[in-house]
């Protein structure tokens, strides 16, 4: 075989050695998203699974098969339970009665102050918005005792505003919502301010037509930051009649003499349903609107 045939045969079979490492590559990629997906929900499908079954089943299986994860009795006496135990119709209402009004209230405070930051020129600006930016890297454990404080001194402690008012604006909001005016053209602005438009109007009537995707995204993830939160009501929230959902749960899990774990995984089932079915209808929607404020 000459040097030349040789050749050829090699070119011939380099599409076919490329085509052969794409589809392991594939086959990589793809078993790698299995493995994370898994571990990701088994312990969510653990946990359906235990709030229907009965006490003396819980904890009986601990193996991967399928009695683990499909009950051998099943039973909605742990919701029944819970409901008795606690007034949920009350704690539902208060958890929801928070996370929508931060919500909505922050989406408000949040684009307007990102609008500011992203548009308009005054003294101090970006010292301003590093400042907001460095309070990111600040978790709620080290402020709640100045916010206690500073909440009790307003005397809205043990009360629904307690909950609102401080999460009204937040850094990573108005960094999500800046990040994302930022790459909208000023031309707008300028055409908008030529047809005698103020910045009231361009932010009502251009901006915020344009940002319909950030806002449902940003309003996603802080209504699911609100549902799940707990330090802050279980520090300024005293009355019974004012708790909410993850406040709750602690209650199901302080028993007397012995914890009913049934009724703690019904508990638990309770306040991850929501949130579950709010990602999987909307993740599409995050991912988008993460991904494109990343690169801008």
């Amino acid at each position: 075989m000459t040097q030349n045939t040789r050749r050829m045969l090699s070119i011939q079979a380099e599409p076919g050695r490329q085509k052969n490492a794409k589809a392991l590559k594939r086959v990589l990629f793809y078993s790698f998203l299995v493995v994370v997906a898994l571990t990701v929900i088994i312990p969510f499908l653990w946990i359906f699974s235990n709030g229907v079954r009965p006490n003396d089943e819980i904890g009986k299986f601990t193996d991967l098969s399928v009695s683990t994860f499909v009950p051998q009795q099943f039973t909605m006496g742990n919701y029944v339970r819970m409901f008795e135990q606690l007034d949920m119709v009350k704690i539902i209402f208060n958890t929801l009665l928070v996370a929508l009004s931060v919500t909505l209230g922050s989406l408000l405070i949040n684009s307007m102050t990102a609008y500011a930051f992203s548009r308009i020129l005054f003294f101090g600006k970006n010292l301003i918005f590093m400042i907001f930016i460095s309070m990111l890297v600040l978790p709620i454990e080290i402020l709640i005792i100045t916010l206690y404080l500073t909440v009790s001194k307003l005397g809205l402690a043990d009360s629904y505003l307690s909950l609102i008012l401080p999460f009204l604006a937040t850094p990573f909001g108005i960094f999500f919502m800046r990040q994302f005016f930022a790459g909208i053209p000023k031309d707008l602005d300028e055409a908008a301010v030529i047809d005698g438009c103020n910045h009231y109007n361009i932010f009502l009537r251009i901006l915020l037509p344009l940002s319909k995707t950030p806002l449902l995204t940003l309003g996603l993830l802080v209504f699911m930051q609100q549902w799940d939160s707990f330090i802050v009501p279980v520090t300024l929230i005293n009355s019974e009649s004012k708790m909410v959902l993850q406040v709750a749960l602690t209650r199901l899990s302080m028993g007397l003499y012995m914890t009913d774990y049934g009724v703690l995984y019904a508990g638990v089932s309770l306040s991850v349903i929501p949130i579950a079915i709010i990602y999987i209808i909307f993740q599409k929607h995050i991912v988008q609107s993460i991904s494109t404020v990343g690169i801008k």
